[in-house]
């Protein structure tokens, strides 16, 4: 019974360790978002769309606050939104983007998995293919 506690505790132990490496796998490269389009994980009807140098946001608060228990004729005061940046540098730095463009946009995105990133408000937004 002992050896199969200490078996059991090194198991814990190496599945921690193996899980704080991974959190520093992730790279962010440019090409990660060149013509890519990102949802809300939470919220689907949030994108982030990049495409040939230029980002569209999409927020739509109604979309997101449909439940089944929501009352369709109730009103929002809510609005959804879309917005254009043009010519967006991007910038890169371990696991974290740093965009610039026009408008005065600076929106900063961390690379936390394979087809995930989030913002610094940790809202993820996921993509269909894998990034590089």
């Amino acid at each position: 019974m002992k050896r199969f506690l200490i078996a059991l505790l090194s198991i814990f132990v190496l599945a921690g360790c193996a899980s704080n490496t991974d959190k520093g796998k992730y790279i962010a490269k440019k090409s990660d978002l060149e013509n890519t389009v990102f949802s809300g994980q939470i919220e689907e009807a949030n994108q982030l769309i990049f495409n040939k140098g230029n980002l569209t946001i999409i927020t739509n608060p109604t979309l997101n606050n449909i439940k089944p228990s929501t009352n369709p004729q109730k009103n929002t005061n809510e609005k959804s939104s879309e917005n254009h940046y043009n010519n967006i540098k991007i910038r890169t730095a371990g696991n974290t983007y740093t965009i610039t463009g026009s408008n005065g946009l600076e929106l900063k995105l961390k690379k936390v998995g394979k087809r995930v990133i989030s913002d610094l408000d940790g809202n993820e937004y996921s993509t269909e293919r894998d990034l590089d």
